[in-house]
């Protein structure tokens, strides 16, 4: 068992979120699930434009308005080539899989992103 693995998930210890990419990545996948509420690229720029002022450590290459462009254009190509079909955006996102593990009293539990189809295919998304 890996000490990461223990102080997540016994001791309650998250990691510290004062990477920009990390941060980066919440706010697109939160822009990509609004895709089935309301207009992706506006949710996506007032989320991304939330976290402006916060301290964030930015790889040498990335800025606040790089980033903040790149995740538009990529919402961009994201709507526009339609590869990614997701049923229901209510239930195919953040999904929780709980299977009980053969001979054992426990379950192998996992989260997914979503659950759809890529290019016609039926896929775990993550």
């Amino acid at each position: 068992m890996s000490l990461k693995w223990k102080y997540h998930y016994q001791d309650g210890w998250q990691e510290s979120e004062d990477k920009a990419n990390l941060v980066f990545g919440k706010v697109f996948q939160s822009a990509v699930e609004s895709n089935f509420w309301w207009p992706t690229r506006r949710f996506f720029t007032e989320r991304w434009a939330e976290i402006k002022d916060l301290s964030l450590e930015y790889s040498s290459a990335d800025s606040w308005e790089k980033m903040l462009e790149q995740g538009q254009a990529l919402l961009e190509q994201f709507r526009q080539h339609s590869r990614v079909l997701l049923e229901d955006g209510g239930t195919d996102f953040q999904v929780k899989f709980r299977r009980p593990l053969p001979m054992s009293q426990k379950h192998f539990l996992a989260y997914v992103d979503a659950v759809g189809y890529v290019d016609g295919r039926p896929c775990l998304i993550e």
